[in-house]
C-alpha cells in the first residue's frame, strides 16, 4: 500500500457470488486484509466456541416476502441469490466458513 500498489481483499462463493465491499474509505484500504461485507446482503454471524463465526448468507426476508407474493422462484431477491439453500430454519447459505472480528472496527471481518 505505502509503495502505491492498491489492494483488496474479496469474499464470495460459486453459491452467493462476491459479498464483500470493493470501495472503502482511506482508513479501511489500509486494512485491505479484512473484508466488508456489502448491506445487500443479510449476514447471520453464527458464534463458534473459540471467538470465530461461522459466515451465513440469507435472503433478505422483506425481500422473500415480495417475491413469495409475486410466486416467482424463492431462492431469488431483486437484491440477492444463492445457488444452495441449507439452512434448515431460514432461507439461506451456510458457508462454513469462519471469520475473526477486527478487534476495533464495527463489520471488518478475517478468515
Amino acid at each position: 500500500m505505502d509503495a502505491g500498489v492498491k489492494m483488496c481483499c474479496l469474499y464470495g462463493a460459486t453459491e452467493t457470488g462476491i459479498l464483500t465491499c470493493i470501495l472503502r474509505d482511506e482508513m479501511e484500504k489500509k486494512l485491505w486484509d479484512w473484508l466488508r461485507f456489502g448491506q445487500s446482503y443479510k449476514i447471520r454471524w453464527v458464534p463458534q466456541d473459540d471467538d470465530t463465526y461461522e459466515c451465513q448468507i440469507l435472503v433478505r426476508l422483506e425481500l422473500y416476502a415480495l417475491i413469495s407474493a409475486l410466486n416467482t422462484s424463492l431462492q431469488t431477491t431483486p437484491a440477492h441469490q444463492v445457488s444452495v439453500e441449507n439452512l434448515p430454519d431460514i432461507k439461506g447459505y451456510a458457508t462454513s466458513d469462519v471469520f475473526i472480528k477486527h478487534p476495533t472496527i464495527e463489520g471488518l471481518w478475517k478468515m
